[in-house]
């Protein structure tokens, strides 16, 4: 893979890409630290002012990220990243979108929205207001998609070296990015020295080109899908992936890390309507929450996951609210209240394992599950649902569980939800005694760290 390291002496190399990212829009790109220390700075951004609601990019400070998206700055605190031997060349792949924005898989929420963005971005520093970033943060690019919100590319970047006529019968002007979109050459903006162009693929054997020129002409192997197909597969570090090198012929592992923490959200909990009689009614279901998405950069039919496995679950990692409100009709004893429960407990079984699976495909889902049986919770009730008490207990079906799912999709995404378990109670009087009183509970799993192996192969299995 072509790297263009950028990181000048006293002031940091830019690099204008020209475009303007508005809301909605996304980026992917391929950093990389090669035997020194980042140091401060930005790794790609965009702002007109530090306060102004159109920021966007990610910066490094004091070994920490920093992600902007419109009004929002998030820390995203991640030390592996920076606790690493010197010549150890960490690779960082960053990923933002309104939602969120991440650094190898490890995500942080933004929820934010872009507004009236006036400046382009900036690789390997941030543009404020047309001015470069001075901090000079020694990075390598290995290559940056800009994507608006249809998915669409509007800037695909990869390192080129002076001279190269691989992409354009116009030369390299020098060492620098090539728009994949445009056909066009981003040369260093702002800063002291030059970039300079790296190229781990250099010694692989040539090959003749496809159709006259449509792939490179050096540096790439080559794959047929099968002996009764013609259509031949070429490999090169020209065709990079986010996440990957295919210019190898071999597969790659790579792990995914994350930890699943935060509380669940209220499910869309739909209690039966009141029935006046004064009989105490109850129901329970379960709700599907996205708690994480992996995404790989990886096509479906490259990308197989082949162990799954998660730290050991117990009752700790049981959590539970309920809503309860309560209405009288002399006015006495109204409330609308959350309570987070004073206990929980479940029968957990598989909680300390691991999956080996041979082929999870892009479609299929792999449940996961770390079986939590009839959940229960202990709370400090306020009302009269099922009688009077300065505690209620809550006990669920059998059938109700909390546990997770991963499902691979056809874009490389790999997404992983939650269950949410839920129950109802209501009970309403139209007797001597007006009354409406109801409740609904949620019991989730947090503090599970997930570790997701994948097999990336060069070729469509």
């Amino acid at each position: 893979m072509r790297w263009l390291r950028l990181g000048g002496v006293g002031d940091a190399q830019s690099i204008d890409s020209n475009v303007i990212v508005q809301h909605g829009w996304t980026v992917d790109g391929v950093f990389r630290a090669k035997d020194r220390y980042l140091g401060d700075g930005w790794l790609c951004g965009s702002r007109t002012t530090y306060t102004t609601p159109d920021q966007f990019g990610c910066e490094i400070m004091n070994n920490k990220f920093y992600m902007y998206y419109g009004s929002k700055r998030v820390m995203l605190d991640y030390p592996d990243m920076f606790d690493t031997p010197y010549d150890s060349s960490p690779i960082y792949h960053l990923h933002i979108e309104p939602s969120y924005g991440s650094i190898n898989g490890r995500r942080v929420e933004l929820n934010s929205t872009i507004i009236n963005p006036s400046r382009s971005v900036f690789i390997g520093s941030v543009n404020t207001g047309g001015e470069i970033e001075k901090r000079a943060l020694l990075m390598d690019v290995g290559e940056l998609i800009l994507r608006d919100e249809t998915g669409a590319e509007r800037l695909h970047v990869v390192p080129v070296k002076q001279g190269s006529t691989e992409y354009s019968t116009i030369p390299a002007p020098s060492d620098c990015l090539f728009d994949l979109v445009s056909k066009t050459y981003k040369v260093k903006y702002q800063g002291k020295g030059m970039p300079y162009c790296e190229d781990d693929d250099e010694g692989l054997s040539e090959l003749p080109p496809k159709d006259g020129g449509v792939v490179p002409r050096s540096d790439y192997g080559l794959k047929v899908l099968s002996p009764y197909d013609d259509n031949v597969v070429y490999l090169n570090s020209a065709y990079k992936l986010i996440g990957t090198d295919i210019s190898r012929k071999t597969p790659q592992i790579k792990t995914y890390k994350f930890t699943v923490l935060g509380d669940a959200p209220e499910p869309p909990v739909y209690p039966n309507p009141f029935t006046w009689d004064n009989v105490y009614r109850s129901g329970h279901g379960m709700h599907k929450k996205h708690v994480h998405t992996i995404r790989t950069g990886i096509p479906a039919g490259q990308l197989r996951i082949i162990n799954l496995a998660h730290s050991e679950i117990g009752s700790g990692n049981l959590k539970s609210i309920i809503h309860e409100a309560w209405w009288q009709y002399d006015g006495d004893g109204n409330f609308d209240v959350y309570f987070s429960a004073n206990s929980t407990d479940a029968i957990f079984a598989y909680s300390n394992f691991n999956i080996t699976e041979n082929v999870i495909s892009a479609g299929a889902t792999d449940e996961l599950f770390a079986w939590a049986f009839s959940p229960t919770g202990n709370y400090p009730a306020r009302g009269y649902i099922n009688g009077s008490q300065p505690t209620m207990s809550m006990y669920t079906d059998p059938s109700i569980h909390c546990g997770f799912s991963i499902e691979p999709r056809d874009n490389g995404d790999i997404d992983i939800y939650s269950t949410v378990a839920w129950a109802w109670g209501n009970r309403a009087s139209g007797g001597q005694w007006w009354f409406t009183s109801q409740w609904w509970s949620w019991w989730w799993l947090t503090g599970i760290t997930f570790d997701i192996t994948t097999l990336i192969t060069p070729y469509h299995l």
